[in-house]
């Protein structure tokens, strides 16, 4: 009976080895690094006059485990701009005074910007660039009225 007892210990012990293992290399291979996401995905700026102006705000979210900063940002094309505004612009990492920074877990808010220098729709693909590699779109749309 003490070898079968034994046997059974054993068995239970790799079994548990096995779940702990299995469950830890989930958790760890879950997140890593930031993962990172933009809301409103397509962007219409409300009726401009030639000449005008007008913003439009997207939230950048990091749903990651770990911090990213917001590089660069190109409109596409005129009359398409990134202004670079929102609280991404106000946000410094603390340990390398760098902006643009948004922490694991958090979001921020950037602006693009529209001014026609023609009546009519226009389009443009606007793009952010993170220094971690991550490129994220947004499919900007206006409308500018002759003046």
């Amino acid at each position: 009976m003490t070898r079968k007892r034994t046997r059974t210990v054993a068995a239970a012990m790799v079994t548990m080895l096995i779940i702990f293992t299995t469950s830890a290399a989930r958790r760890s291979a879950a997140v890593a690094g930031p993962v990172l996401s933009v809301s409103p995905t397509t962007v219409a700026f409300a009726l401009t006059p030639v000449g005008g102006f007008s913003y439009e705000i997207v939230t950048i979210t990091n749903s990651g485990d770990a911090p990213d900063f917001l590089f660069t940002a190109t409109p596409g094309e005129p009359p398409f701009y990134a202004t670079f505004a929102g609280s991404c612009n106000d946000s410094i990492d603390p340990s390398t005074l760098k902006n643009n920074y948004i922490p694991a877990g958090s979001s921020c808010t950037f602006q693009w910007g529209f001014s026609p220098s023609r009546a009519g729709r226009q389009t443009a693909t606007g793009t952010l660039i993170f220094e971690s590699g991550a490129t994220l779109t947004v499919s900007l749309t206006g409308r500018a009225l002759p003046h």
